[in-house]
């Protein structure tokens, strides 16, 4: 098998419908398209996609949390925002499932983790569903940890752990920048 040879870049506005379709057709939360475009707006940098042959098969879509942020952190994440501390957001990723298990998810975190390392971020969380292995592993394999479980955490009722990770100016988990 031939290597994919994929390219991570910022996203663009009219990649915005080909994410909201990765989203619906991989993740069972969804959101409306003002969420993306807002996202993408303030956060450019930091919304990533995944192309093979021009095609977008793969995004990451993170925000900067501050003292007001758009969605309340847990009571662990809100001491490191007021101790000044620079704080990511990895609000979801998401490859077509055709190109899943070929790199590219690690691809999208890889260039995430090296940009928060650049701009002089402290911090990285997010919170995944407790059944979730593949993306469990993903994460732990970048360095994240389990803070803890959020119970109920989506609407359907299923807890999610809470996961964070400092980042280092030497590398992101195992890998180097």
């Amino acid at each position: 098998m031939i290597p994919l040879t994929i390219t991570i870049r910022e996203a663009e506005e009219d990649d915005l419908g080909k994410v909201m379709a990765i989203n619906r057709a991989e993740l069972p939360e969804n959101y409306p398209y003002g969420f993306f475009h807002f996202i993408w707006k303030k956060w450019k940098r930091y919304f990533l996609v995944a192309e093979y042959n021009g095609e977008v098969v793969g995004y990451l879509m993170s925000m900067v949390d501050s003292r007001n942020p758009l969605v309340p952190p847990s009571a662990e994440i809100r001491k490191y925002i007021e101790s000044g501390k620079k704080v990511s957001h990895l609000l979801s990723i998401a490859v077509l499932k055709k190109y899943q298990g070929m790199g590219i998810g690690s691809g999208l975190l890889k260039e995430y983790l090296r940009r928060l390392a650049e701009d002089g971020f402290d911090i990285s969380y997010l919170e995944v569903r407790v059944s979730n292995t593949k993306a469990i592993r993903l994460y732990e394999k970048f360095g994240y940890k389990r803070v803890r479980v959020l119970p109920f955490y989506y609407l359907d009722g299923e807890d999610a752990y809470l996961m964070v990770k400092e980042i280092d100016e030497g590398g992101v988990g195992g890998w180097q920048v």
